[in-house]
């Protein structure tokens, strides 16, 4: 071997190590479980800076980073399902039942015309029937998901009768058909408050998802919508069990996740 390529050998593995090394010390910083949480709303604003740098210097590094943030909300999603799977049906709608009381009196929801709700799955989450009637009873709009494989759009609802006839999706919550024509939320006037559920949250108002990004890109597509047609951004709220707050910190953020504007729990308002 030529003395220039064991050189060059040993350039690119002193390389990789100094790579690893400041990998090591991102995931010190940044990963789960943080050693010291009061420091991550100082590290965050720096994670673009820092992994752009990164990039700059190691393009193959960045992979491991995605990876290894999607590997922390997988390991934080399995113990989140275990945790709420020991929450009773009755204390489901118990934490319901006080969730529909404080966002009753939330005034961005009395402020509010035209609503998104989710329809919450039979477990594991906030019960949003009675807010779903709640509204289709009074004097507003309420509009509800309907997915597709990648895409997520608003479609109203008319009636209580109207969501009784829905029919049951594989994740056992009642949704409208792909081919059943409905008013879209974006082909008229938007929306002015969103009800987003999710797996958890936490005090900063940052949210985890199910892992499949609907919520966080029609939140993107909403507010290029906006801008677009010159309207408000819509106010969102987050429905959550008193067991779905977890301590700052413990939700590995990127940066497509959307802040929330309030997170309502049975015994506060974030």
């Amino acid at each position: 071997m030529s003395i220039e390529k064991s050189k060059m050998i040993k350039k690119r593995r002193r390389s990789k190590e100094k790579g690893w090394r400041a990998f090591g010390f991102w995931l010190g910083a940044y990963g789960r479980p943080f050693s010291n949480p009061a420091l991550s709303p100082y590290v965050f604003p720096l994670f673009d800076l820092f992994s752009f740098s990164l990039f700059l210097q190691f393009p193959w590094l960045t992979i491991n980073m995605t990876t290894s943030l999607q590997l922390l909300k997988r390991t934080l999603r399995k113990e989140m399902a275990t945790r709420l799977k020991a929450v009773t049906a009755d204390s489901i709608n118990s934490q319901s039942d006080g969730v529909f009381k404080q966002l009753i009196e939330l005034d961005e929801f009395k402020a509010s015309k035209s609503i998104s709700v989710y329809i919450s799955m039979p477990t594991c989450e906030i019960n949003t029937r009675a807010m779903i009637r709640y509204i289709l009873e009074a004097d507003k709009t309420c509009y509800i998901p309907r997915c597709t494989k990648n895409t997520m759009d608003m479609v109203k609802i008319t009636s209580w009768e109207d969501y009784l006839s829905l029919p049951i999706n594989k994740w056992d919550i009642p949704e409208p058909p792909l081919h059943q024509v409905r008013e879209n939320a974006l082909d008229v006037n938007g929306l002015d408050l969103i009800l987003v559920p999710g797996v958890a949250f936490d005090s900063d108002r940052n949210r985890i998802g199910h892992g499949k990004g609907y919520y966080d890109r029609y939140l993107l597509k909403y507010q290029d919508w906006a801008t677009r047609n010159n309207k408000p951004m819509v106010k969102t709220v987050a429905l959550a069990l008193q067991e779905q707050i977890v301590d700052l910190g413990t939700i590995p953020l990127e940066q497509t996740d959307q802040k929330l504007d309030h997170i309502l729990t049975p015994l506060q308002k974030l």
